[in-house]
């Protein structure tokens, strides 16, 4: 099996809409997405993700600031668990606009809440469902501020991309 490259962009007017800066966005969810390369390259997935500035709906992966938050394939269907990247071609993330994601404070501070919602996303795009243990990232609940994927956590969901991709 040849490798999967998953090109991701950041929708840059929704973002200054929802009053963050641009640059600072786009760190994050390159942060995420290398996280999530470590541990596919950890287990020899062939999957790797790959910035696409300015490529907006041809990426197959598009984070947008806009109400609600979930997971959609292209024609705007929620695919939390079920529809995905890797099997559709294209999926759309969408955070919250109404979220103060950085009403106060520096931005290292307000990354902190970001990031963590952002390897969540990124794992359902890689189709890993919702883990049923608190504290981990896949958990509906994830972590309130941001860290690494590693440990057991790390090890389950290794094990199980390697398992549907592969």
């Amino acid at each position: 099996m040849g490798m999967t490259t998953i090109r991701y962009d950041l929708d840059a007017r929704s973002t200054q809409a929802a009053g963050l800066r641009v640059a600072d966005v786009w760190r994050t969810l390159a942060e995420a997405a290398e996280e999530w390369d470590r541990l596919l390259k950890r287990f020899s997935i062939p999957v790797r993700f790959v910035a696409g500035p300015g490529m907006g709906s041809r990426a197959e992966c598009l984070v947008q600031f806009a109400p609600g938050e979930v997971v959609r394939d292209l024609a705007g269907r929620p695919g939390a668990e079920g529809v995905h990247v890797l099997r559709h071609g294209f999926s759309k993330i969408y955070f919250s606009k109404e979220t103060r994601w950085r009403p106060v404070g520096s931005w290292a501070f307000w990354r902190s809440a970001l990031l963590p919602g952002m390897l969540h996303e990124l794992g359902h795009v890689l189709r890993v469902p919702h883990s049923p243990i608190k504290g981990f990232i896949m958990h509906p609940d994830w972590p309130p501020a941001a860290r690494r994927i590693g440990g057991d956590e790390g090890l389950e969901y290794g094990l199980y991309l390697r398992e549907v991709v592969t």
